[in-house]
């Protein structure tokens, strides 16, 4: 059994809510270091302010989660596990689902093939606890400081659903190392449900991620299109013009109107453009 380890500081980043959050917080965790920003910035924004008041705290890891993370008891014992014993930069968590212990809710490769449960994980992972994999950077990743202060900070002009990518691409530029740890859990909701199949051939599987929400679905499109531009991914952008093309005119069956907006948002990455997303701000369903 091991014992369980709390972080030494705590801060919370609060964007600009409006619900009576921050008076909740500091009355109910007076000892939380709250950080209230005076707009929302989004996760880019809020993860840049969090990272740059945690850097400066002078501790030796930065454990990193959005709002929408659980932690079960003992995770953080677990990635420090590892911390003590491999020169690896970064060190995530197994994602589940908040309702079923063995639905993954991302994708890990172990033992060669990709794993569709979390049973199916555990059984390839056999003696080896370390899945030799990049975790998306901001679900409940563990980062050694000087790490951190590598990656630089995240770009708070991606506002959401991009940030995370960019951060990606941005640790196997700089050449990091990290790791997911098979033992250590955590609680997110899944996005599979708003994965959509284009192509079904041969093994292969063509997918496209759309939420139906303007905001999120042109933050998604712009900063693709910025992020593999940027790292020059330029046959995963190719390839991303057709898995949307195909999308919006097969699967949706010519959704121009929704063809346009991706095209536009996709655009806007492409060159540079940002601050458009400002205007979707608490506009939800997506015409059409």
């Amino acid at each position: 059994m091991r014992a369980e380890r709390t972080p030494e500081t705590l801060i919370v980043v609060d964007n600009a809510s409006t619900d009576g959050t921050p008076d909740f917080v500091q009355q109910e965790f007076p000892d939380v270091q709250l950080i209230r920003l005076p707009t929302n910035t989004g996760c880019a924004g809020g993860f840049k302010a969090g990272i740059t008041a945690a850097l400066q705290s002078g501790h030796g890891f930065i454990w990193l989660m959005d709002d929408d993370h659980t932690a079960e008891p003992g995770t953080l014992a677990r990635l420090l596990e590892p911390a003590k014993r491999t020169p690896c930069d970064a060190f995530g968590p197994v994602l589940l689902s908040p309702g079923d212990s063995d639905m993954l809710t991302t994708r890990y490769f172990a033992g060669g093939r990709l794993c569709l449960s979390y049973s199916d994980l555990t059984c390839a992972l056999r003696s080896d606890t370390l899945i030799h994999q990049f975790p998306t950077p901001f679900n409940g990743v563990l980062y050694r400081s000087d790490a951190l202060r590598t990656l630089g900070l995240p770009d708070a002009r991606l506002f959401i659903r991009g940030d995370d990518l960019d951060y990606w691409l941005r640790m196997q530029e700089k050449g990091l190392d990290a790791v997911i740890v098979g033992a250590a859990r955590m609680r997110h909701p899944s996005m599979f449900h708003q994965d959509f199949v284009i192509l079904r051939a041969a093994g292969f599987v063509l997918t496209a991620h759309y939420t139906g929400e303007v905001l999120k679905d042109y933050c998604l499109f712009r900063n693709r299109a910025y992020c593999f531009k940027k790292y020059r991914s330029y046959r995963i952008l190719g390839l991303d013009v057709l898995r949307y093309i195909l999308f919006f005119v097969i699967t949706r069956r010519a959704d121009f109107r929704g063809l346009f907006f991706w095209a536009r948002a996709y655009v806007h990455g492409l060159i540079g453009r940002f601050g458009y997303e400002r205007r979707f701000l608490g506009i939800q369903p997506l015409p059409g």
